[in-house]
């Protein structure tokens, strides 16, 4: 992480555009794995999924809820190397997971709480929190 912050470019790149997505699952346990593009039909693993690749025909990405095997979920999203943000680029923390993540009841302090947890074994972590999906109600 401190080689990227450094600006080593292969790493700035890789960190940049893939993600590392985490969960913390029912009980408070923390999961994380870069997201994988999987062939549809054999599950055989073919690369790891781009910020924005969007999967074609015949294969699947192996989302948030691979990591805790589709369970029921507190707090996800993705940690990357965000070139972008301001002031400087910063290693960041979103919860940004469809599933786990951007749902109703999810709160910029349960974003924090999460970062704050990575600090404590020395991960320094910007959280950018990203609003709560709005749900259609019929």
């Amino acid at each position: 992480m401190v080689v990227t912050e450094k600006g080593l470019g292969v790493t700035r790149y890789v960190y940049s555009e893939l993600p590392i997505l985490w969960v913390v699952d029912s009980v408070g346990k923390f999961w994380f794995s870069i997201e994988e593009v999987v062939n549809a039909t054999t599950r055989e693993y073919i690369f790891p999924r781009a910020r924005y690749f969007r999967t074609a025909e015949g294969t699947q990405k192996l989302g948030h809820p691979a990591l805790i095997e589709a369970g029921p979920g507190r707090i996800g999203g993705e940690i990357l190397f965000d070139l972008h943000y301001k002031p400087s680029a910063a290693w960041c923390i979103t919860n940004g997971s469809g599933r786990y993540g951007t749902r109703p009841g999810r709160t910029p302090d349960h974003l924090a709480n999460a970062a704050k947890e990575f600090a404590r074994y020395g991960i320094k972590l910007q959280d950018v929190f990203i609003p709560t999906m709005a749900r259609n109600r019929t």
